[in-house]
Formats: C-alpha cells, sequence, structure tokens
C-alpha cells in the first residue's frame, strides 16, 4: 500500500483530535477515540478535499467511513489506491 496512504489517514485523523498515529487500532472505531460526528465530517472533508472523491451521505450513515480500515476499504473502492495487500488491508 501505500504505506503513505495509510500514514496520510492515520495523519488525518490524529490531527483532528490529536490523537498519536500509533495509538490508533485499525478496526477499532474512530468514535471509541471520542472523535464525535462533528470530528468524523472534518476527517471525511479533509479526506474528499485531499483525494478529489465523494463521500455520500448514505455512506457515513452506514458507518462505511469509522474505522482506519474501512477508511482505506473505501478509498479502494473508489480507486485512490490499487495495490492493497491482504496483510495491509484484510478487508477484501
Amino acid at each position: 500500500m501505500s504505506h503513505s496512504l495509510q500514514q496520510e489517514i492515520l495523519s488525518i485523523i490524529g490531527k483532528t483530535k490529536e490523537i498519536h498515529m500509533n495509538q490508533l487500532d485499525m478496526f477499532e472505531a474512530l468514535s471509541n477515540y471520542g472523535i464525535d460526528s462533528l470530528d468524523m465530517i472534518n476527517i471525511l472533508f479533509d479526506i474528499q478535499d485531499r483525494y478529489d472523491i465523494e463521500i455520500s451521505e448514505a455512506s457515513i450513515d452506514n458507518k462505511e467511513w469509522s474505522t482506519v480500515d474501512k477508511i482505506l476499504y473505501q478509498l479502494k473502492l473508489r480507486g485512490v489506491c490499487n495495490e492493497l495487500t491482504e496483510k495491509e488491508l484484510i478487508r477484501e
């Protein structure tokens, strides 16, 4: 992977809530780190802007962006990253 993509996502999340990247578990709900709905909107706006994608309200409501793993998966579906390995992205 774009190991750098994962780092960029962790950085976006970390700067939004001042969470160190090493503290984030890929599969843990971001809400468990104190990230509320307003924080999540800011994270998703940053992701939309950085990767020039659209994120629908329905996908947000369906919790398709609720963990780092899910964010990476959604980015892969949108063609942002094409070479994710099974080790890097379990959700194939």
